[in-house]
């Protein structure tokens, strides 16, 4: 998926753009210079400065959206997933019994 033009204001849209971030930092180890090229690569709305501190904000709550968050994105987006599936499959569960698994 492409941000492209993109001012981070959605919560996808920033989750996909950190996660890019984080695979250029383990290529190239500095933080400022993948927001760069993020940055050119996606055209955002918003400033590479912007960029670089609104991720390590999520870098410092621990890649999550908020520090008071429960769970990262990526946590986020699978149980989303688990919980639609089993819409989908017309199969109801209790909440009690899918967070204790």
């Amino acid at each position: 998926m492409s941000q492209l033009h993109s001012t981070l204001d959605s919560i996808r849209d920033r989750v996909n753009i950190f996660l890019e971030i984080d695979q250029l930092c383990k290529v190239c180890d500095n933080i400022l210079a993948a927001c760069k090229q993020v940055h050119n690569k996606n055209e955002l709305k918003i400033s590479v400065k912007a960029l670089y501190k609104r991720y390590l904000r999520y870098i410092e709550n621990n890649k999550k959206n908020h520090g008071n968050n429960i769970f990262s994105h990526v946590e986020e987006e699978q149980i989303i997933g688990t919980i639609t599936v089993w819409i989908l499959l017309n199969r109801a569960h209790k909440t009690n019994a899918f967070l204790r698994n």
